[in-house]
């Protein structure tokens, strides 16, 4: 089927940043291949890091807005009708309001896409009116966590049949390992000598993502005898004070804040140990390209961590905020290779359990079944994608 003849999909963000929302969508485009063309993308900011990995066929609409603008929906609904869209994908709750005014505006079906949260906390009066305005006007909800369903259902009403799950998933074959020169070299880059246990992380640097509590637990490893480094890759607001707090606890020459990384498999594999040590989490796009790589993994017991990790077989599972579990579990790992082997085998043979092209066939399937039921002036006929678990 040509491109031309399937449903035409704005998505919509804040900006295409290295957070895990913006990741998966490059993923699943490009996980489209030629059907990508029938997609286009609006930033509400500048188009960021990742535009340059969305495949060509792809347009992007930089809306270049700076902080909240008021009048965003009506620039959205002008993208809306210039590329005429036959469906608007809001992919972040930041994004919902704009995209729903503008579907509103010009007739088009909205999609309102829940990731996880920003912040610690519930949905707020404001949202959850908005988010009952959003179902008196029919959008469709998709959430790619187990825990997102229950929060739009529990502290919002969204009734059970109206919300999709639709779980991340990761190309394996993307973080298999290459050679031991692109290893060595990557490692060189991040100062880890031979010798060194490299522990690493990828997220956007915010208070929800927990790295206050990974500098911490590293703090009370560093006075034991094993030699191990902290590289985190990834941007953010906290990276200042994050920063401030290393050469505070006198780790700093320990610690490498790489900011944005454009090779995140080459990055991975350096890796000795990953951690996810977020306080709140959806579906960790970043933790499952971690598994794909192979490597053996700490992950707080948040969103759907434990249903991607089986604890003790997968990886470690450790409670959100306590550096003290955290740290015993880190120094473990870190004198314990037989352990670090084990976990990272059975962690690359888990990923395969989410595979992309699952995750791509759910979305087209939505899109499909939205346009085929506007074309019958239907109701919508909601799908349940199958979940890799």
């Amino acid at each position: 089927m040509q491109a031309e003849s399937l449903p035409r999909v704005l998505h919509v963000v804040h900006s295409l940043t290295c957070g895990g929302t913006e990741r998966a969508l490059v993923s699943l485009l490009r996980q489209f291949g030629e059907i990508a063309a029938s997609h286009c993308i609006a930033t509400l900011r500048q188009a960021g890091p990742l535009a340059i990995d969305v495949p060509e066929c792809v347009s992007i609409h930089a809306l270049n807005l700076d902080g909240r603008v008021r009048t965003a929906f009506l620039s959205l609904a002008r993208i809306c009708r210039r590329v005429q869209a036959d469906i608007i994908h809001a992919r972040n709750a930041g994004t919902w309001l704009d995209a729903m005014i503008a579907g509103v505006l010009t007739g088009t079906p909205t999609v309102l896409g829940f990731q996880g949260w920003d912040k610690m906390g519930r949905f707020d009066d404001r949202t959850r009116r908005r988010i009952q305005w959003a179902l008196r006007f029919g959008a469709q909800f998709t959430s790619v966590s187990r825990l997102g369903i229950k929060d739009l259902h529990e502290q919002c009403g969204v009734p059970l049949e109206r919300i999709i799950h639709l779980p991340n998933g990761v190309n394996v074959k993307m973080f298999e390992y290459q050679d031991e020169n692109g290893r060595r070299g990557m490692r060189d880059a991040l100062g880890a000598s031979t010798n060194d246990i490299l522990i690493g992380s990828v997220g956007t640097l915010r208070t929800i993502k927990g790295f206050h509590v990974l500098l911490s637990a590293l703090n009370k490893c560093k006075d034991s005898n094993s030699a191990f480094r902290l590289a985190i890759a990834g941007d953010g607001p906290e990276r200042g004070a994050l920063e401030t707090m290393s050469h505070e606890l006198g780790i700093a020459d320990r610690v490498l804040f790489i900011g944005h990384c454009s090779d995140v498999p080459s990055f991975l594999r350096a890796l000795d140990v990953y951690v996810c040590c977020s306080l709140g989490e959806g579906m960790s796009n970043a933790l499952l390209e971690a598994m794909a790589a192979g490597l053996p993994i700490v992950a707080t017991d948040v969103g759907d961590n434990t249903t991607m990790i089986r604890n003790g077989i997968d990886g470690i599972i450790i409670p959100p905020g306590d550096s003290d579990t955290m740290a015993l579990t880190l120094h473990t790992q870190v004198r314990d290779e037989d352990l670090r082997m084990r976990l990272a085998v059975a962690a690359r043979h888990r990923a395969a359990n989410f595979d992309l092209g699952k995750m791509a066939g759910g979305y087209e399937s939505l899109y499909r079944n939205m346009v085929e039921a506007r074309k019958s002036k239907g109701q919508p006929q909601f799908v349940t994608a199958a979940t890799a678990y």
